[in-house]
């Protein structure tokens, strides 16, 4: 697998896919760096490509929108995307200060198994994904009805605003707004795979690798409980008794059940 390191974050635009990769043009002598280096780059691309483009939904849909929503529709749709993008920020922050030197692994491994930002990132990617699935999709669908769309929500002027603004964001973003907020927590597949990457790249029983194997083993069962929030297997009752987390995850993933599924 060749890779490519790029000179700067990779800022999501306007009909470009949403994916977490490099420009293929950014290194022509991508030979010139290790592999090592490359996905140690393409882990700080990831997470820096991440905030992009929750900044790219703040701007194109939230702020557009907020004055043309209830305020239940307001927070069921937006009001857990401005947590995480506060989360991701300070994690950028800690990632970018370490990222050209040899202690991007020691970063990651505070972030994802000792300090709280990656505690709280999980639980809100957890309740965002359930949120969404449970009331964001059924909250859409009644907006983008073309007639008499949520009604019992809105006069049909109002709603015939709302639908010419989600046109225009649409158009602008090249993305329909479900496909932008589904993309929210969608990025914490790609997590474990890149650190499973750089994993295999580093010397076995180093520093480094012990450090990596922790960092891969908390972020692989975060991205694990987002994807059966997806799946809708936290609402099971026997799944949520069979899950192998830790206290804190435990203490708090009941809280968010009970407060998400009202």
């Amino acid at each position: 697998m060749e890779l490519q390191q790029p000179a700067h974050p990779l800022q999501p635009s306007p009909r470009k896919p949403i994916k977490v990769g490099f420009d293929e043009n950014l290194n022509p002598n991508p030979e010139s760096v290790s592999i090592r280096a490359q996905y140690r780059a393409q882990i700080v691309s990831a997470f820096a490509q991440h905030q992009a483009t929750l900044c790219f939904i703040d701007g194109t849909f939230r702020k557009p929108l907020k004055a043309h929503l209830t305020p239940p529709q307001y927070q069921t749709l937006f009001g857990l995307v401005k947590p995480i993008l506060s989360r991701y920020k300070t994690i950028n922050r800690m990632i970018t200060a370490s990222a050209t030197s040899e202690n991007l692994e020691k970063v990651l491994k505070g972030i994802f198994t000792e300090k709280s930002v990656g505690k709280e990132l999980e639980i809100l990617s957890i309740q965002y994904t359930l949120n969404y699935y449970l009331k964001a999709v059924p909250m859409l669908n009644m907006l983008l009805q073309t007639e008499g769309g949520g009604a019992e929500h809105c006069s049909p002027g109002h709603h015939s605003k709302l639908s010419s603004i989600l046109h225009h964001s649409h158009q602008k973003a090249g993305h329909k707004l479900e496909e932008m907020l589904e993309s929210v927590t969608a990025f914490m597949a790609a997590y474990p795979p890149l650190l499973d990457c750089l994993l295999q790249e580093t010397p076995i029983q180093s520093e480094q690798y012990c450090m990596l194997e922790a960092t891969l083993n908390s972020v692989r069962a975060s991205a694990k409980l987002v994807a059966d929030a997806k799946e809708g297997l936290l609402l099971n009752a026997d799944h949520y008794a069979a899950l192998k987390v830790g206290k804190h995850r435990t203490n708090l993933l009941g809280k968010l059940f009970a407060r998400t599924c009202q």
